[in-house]
Formats: structure tokens, C-alpha cells, sequence
């Protein structure tokens, strides 16, 4: 049978060094203390942890709560013919413990202190762009009515120039920043332009080349469109242009012109 841990007499060690130990049985243990080295390693021993415990592991800005049972107070002085009514643990026991606190403060400082860039979010796509703009009816964030203020939004956001020759099939709506979205299918710079050709919502995605990913021969823009749509490249003066579209040949795209090479 095993036996009931509060009839267990208590280790004075523990009472000890919990300063519950008074009087008679205070003086009894201090003059052991005095003449016994190893019970004096061990004391001190323990001192250390707690002192480590209470100076090297206090966690940034984390709370850990407890469940009530397990808060102790300290226990208040016992007089002689006060029963002994709670239960100690063990000195190998309260070394464990220690272990187990350290343990679990390294690792809630590791999990607060880690940086979180690991984590990146997917990457802009052309039809990401196109079914955002879709969603919010196709409405610009900007528009150019004539050529001239269209060209000179060209020249002002690239250093050169740029037009779409008109059509009676070509409808231009206006613009789109992709820095709305925090990121961007060729670069921060680039412009959208939003379109309709045959009634048809298209977009051309417009960049200095040499901002283009894989510049110098690397590939460039590479992505599969939506189900039913097509993306076609062209290079215009020192422009790269990425037409969206349903149609099954660019239209903006091969309609776009530095004004001073117009002929």
C-alpha cells in the first residue's frame, strides 16, 4: 500500500530552505550545516538556481499563467504542536523542477525573440491583378483623357515617352498602381493600364526593361495566365509591356509607340 504522502515526515532541508524552520529545530540544523560539507554544497547548490531562476530567465513581455493548486505560499512559522498539514517536494525532486521552468522560459524567449521573415507571402501574379480589378468593376485609380497628359505620365514615372495608337475597338480606362497590392508582377515601378478591346477587360503591365526580372537574357515574366486568357510580351523603346487578355493576339501591346519614332 502505498503510503499517504502528508503522513511522509518532512526533509528539514526543504523547510530550510524555504525559511520554515524555527527556533529549536533552526539552531539543530545550522550546527549540522556548520559540520557538514556536502550538506553545505547542496544548500548552496540550490541557492544558485533560485538566484539564476529569479536574475537570467525573466522572458520579454510573456505571461505564464498557472493553475491555482500550483501557487504555494510561503508557509507561515510553525509553532511546536502545529501539525504539519502540506506536502514538500523532495530535493532531487525541486532540481527537476527548476529544470523544467528553465526549459520552458528558453523556449517561449526563443519563439518571442525568432524573426518571423522566414514566413513570405506568395508572390503577385497577372491574374491575381486582373480578378482583383475585376472584382471592383474595373475602376481606375487614375485616368489620362488625352494623349499628351497619357504621355506625359509615361515620361514622368520612366524618363521616356509613350502612346497607344486609338482604335475603334480600344477603350481606355484609366490606371492601376500595383503598389496597392505591396507587391508587383515586374517591378514597384510599373504601371497597369486598364483596357477594354472588343468590350473585352485587358490589362497591360508597362516597365523600363531593365527593370524587368531576368534582365539581360534571364527569362523575363514567367507565369501561366488564368483559364481562358493569354499573356503576350513586347518591347518598346525602353519599355517591356505584359498584355492581358482574352483574345488570342496582343492588341495594346502592338499598338503602343514612343511618340518621337511614330512615323
Amino acid at each position: 500500500m502505498t503510503a499517504n504522502p502528508a503522513d511522509r515526515p518532512f526533509d528539514p532541508l526543504d523547510l530550510y530552505l524555504d525559511g520554515a524552520l524555527h527556533g529549536a529545530e533552526l539552531e539543530a540544523f545550522e550546527r549540522r550545516l556548520a559540520s557538514d560539507p556536502a550538506l553545505r554544497r547542496v544548500v548552496d547548490q540550490h541557492r544558485r538556481i533560485e538566484a539564476g531562476l529569479k536574475q537570467s530567465f525573466e522572458p520579454p513581455a510573456i505571461s505564464i499563467s498557472l493553475p491555482l493548486h500550483a501557487a504555494t505560499p510561503a508557509p507561515a512559522a510553525r509553532s511546536a504542536s502545529a501539525p504539519r498539514s502540506s506536502f514538500k517536494f523532495p530535493a532531487i525532486s525541486r532540481v527537476l523542477l527548476y529544470a523544467a521552468v528553465i526549459s520552458i522560459v528558453a523556449v517561449a524567449a526563443w519563439w518571442q525573440l525568432t524573426p518571423r521573415s522566414t514566413f513570405k507571402a506568395a508572390p503577385l501574379t497577372m491574374g491575381a491583378v486582373f480578378a482583383k480589378l475585376s472584382s471592383n468593376g474595373f475602376k481606375p485609380e487614375f485616368v489620362c483623357t488625352t494623349d499628351e497628359k497619357f504621355n506625359d505620365t509615361m515620361q514622368h514615372r520612366f524618363g521616356e515617352g509613350l502612346l497607344i495608337a486609338s482604335a475603334p475597338n480600344i477603350e481606355l480606362i484609366g490606371w492601376a498602381y500595383s503598389d496597392n497590392y505591396g507587391q508587383s508582377v515586374i517591378s514597384k515601378n510599373e504601371l497597369i493600364l486598364m483596357a477594354k478591346v472588343d468590350g473585352k477587360e485587358t490589362l497591360v503591365f508597362m516597365d523600363r526593361k531593365e527593370h524587368e526580372p531576368g534582365f539581360l537574357g534571364f527569362g523575363g515574366v514567367k507565369e501561366a495566365p488564368p483559364p481562358g486568357m493569354h499573356v503576350f510580351r513586347r518591347e518598346v523603346g525602353g519599355y517591356v509591356l505584359y498584355e492581358l487578355t482574352s483574345a488570342s493576339s496582343p492588341t495594346l501591346a502592338d499598338r503602343a509607340y514612343v511618340p518621337e519614332s511614330k512615323k
